[in-house]
């Protein structure tokens, strides 16, 4: 109760702290930053969440009628729009292949009715063993990736590591201009650079306080030698666009 009054000030009333993402409650529990993956590339999507599963990283994903269409997700089971968590991930040589598999917490009454369900005929002894699934065991659901970018519209993966830090740094400019900001990194390891927008959350729903249009490009300023075959001083590392609140790009250095 005293946490839901704390959360109900921060966002300035009762009202306003109606529903959300869970992105957003990792990113205020925890302070990591946030990555968003889309899923429109599948072998792009599984390596993010394969390494992010091995660096221990908190994976959760949205369940979307619209992803598939032709397909109900009733008839599967799965309740829609719901935030799930994934808690592992498998990649197994089996006989037709590999079989890369995730297995999500299922916090709900939903059972999962798609392959590698318990009826399915796919299911494996071998696979139940290695993945611990058992038999009428509803709190976890074991899905393919193929299955996973059907069902699943979006993954975000909490980069929560024991030995992170973060640093902010306010700003504000008219619409139009843009702002550069040299950031110096003084040992190696994994840096994320967010650029937050306001949240209606915080300053009242209206339909003039939209968020704006931006554009974030990181790059890395290029050393002596490295100018000799390039004369622009800047290395480009990656560019994002787009409306949203808060975008994040990832480097590792």
């Amino acid at each position: 109760m005293l946490l839901e009054k704390a959360w109900a000030k921060v966002c300035g009333n009762y009202e306003n702290s109606i529903q959300g993402l869970c992105s957003e409650a990792l990113r205020l529990l925890t302070g990591a930053p946030v990555e968003r993956i889309e899923h429109l590339d599948i072998q792009e999507v599984w390596g993010k969440i394969f390494k992010a599963y091995n660096y221990g990283y908190t994976i959760c994903c949205l369940a979307e009628k619209e992803t598939k269409p032709k397909v109900k997700l009733d008839d599967l089971d799965l309740f829609s729009p719901y935030a799930y968590s994934v808690v592992a991930a498998y990649e197994y040589d089996v006989e037709y292949g590999t079989a890369r598999l995730l297995k999500i917490k299922n916090s709900g009454t939903q059972k999962w009715l798609g392959m590698f369900s318990d009826t399915s005929k796919v299911w494996k002894d071998e696979l139940k063993e290695k993945t611990g699934v058992k038999p009428g065991d509803d709190s976890t659901i074991l899905i393919s990736i193929e299955d996973y970018l059907c069902y699943f519209r979006t993954t975000l993966v909490c980069m929560n590591y024991s030995e992170f830090n973060s640093k902010s740094i306010k700003g504000k400019h008219a619409f139009g201009e843009s702002s550069l900001i040299n950031i110096s990194v003084k040992s190696y390891g994994t840096i994320s650079f967010t650029v937050f927008q306001f949240n209606q959350k915080y300053v009242g729903r209206s339909e003039s306080k939209e968020p704006s249009f931006i554009r974030f490009v990181l790059g890395k300023k290029r050393k002596a030698h490295e100018l000799i075959y390039n004369k622009f001083p800047i290395k480009y590392i990656e560019g994002k666009t787009g409306y949203s609140e808060y975008t994040t790009i990832t480097d590792y250095c």
